[in-house]
């Protein structure tokens, strides 16, 4: 009687356990998914932002766009374009490192790689404050992004 009732007890006690780690990995996948929909959310809202400084903010605008038309800025102006693209940059790494992290194909790496083709002075801004990101980071940028942005469209 005795053994019997430890078979089902063991039988009983293997299902629970296959049970608990089915949904483990059923709540690591949840997870996952969360992490990824936040970080396309972060990326999203991040583009946004960018948009109202250009939206709410004239006197940048009209930097930049002096920028654009290679018109010589005053280093004031420079320090604004500098500072612009440093937030961006700010904002890459936080992205990067949540999209590295879950899913690193989703990496906006195209993107990236036109803004830094695009955009005025955005080489000159990473040199400018690129000791002030984790090294990691600054590897991928350097390795990845920077040889990107000298090709042509």
């Amino acid at each position: 009687m005795k053994t019997d009732f430890s078979k089902w007890l063991s039988i009983i006690a293997r299902f629970a356990l296959v049970a608990v780690i089915a949904f483990l990995a059923y709540e690591l996948h949840q997870n996952n998914q969360l992490l990824r929909k936040q970080a396309e959310y972060t990326h999203v809202r991040n583009k946004m932002e960018g948009n109202e400084h250009f939206i709410n903010d004239d006197a940048f605008r009209k930097v930049f766009l002096k920028a654009e038309s290679e018109i010589a800025l005053s280093d004031s102006e420079i320090v604004m374009v500098y500072s612009y693209h440093f937030n961006t940059y700010l904002k890459w790494q936080w992205e990067w490192q949540q999209l590295a992290a879950t899913d690193p194909d989703q990496v906006p790496l195209h993107q990236w790689g036109h803004y830094l083709r695009v955009y005025p002075l955005t080489l000159e801004a990473w040199e400018w404050r690129k000791s002030h990101f984790q090294p990691e980071f600054a590897k991928f940028f350097e390795e990845t992004l920077e040889p990107d942005s000298r090709r042509v469209e």
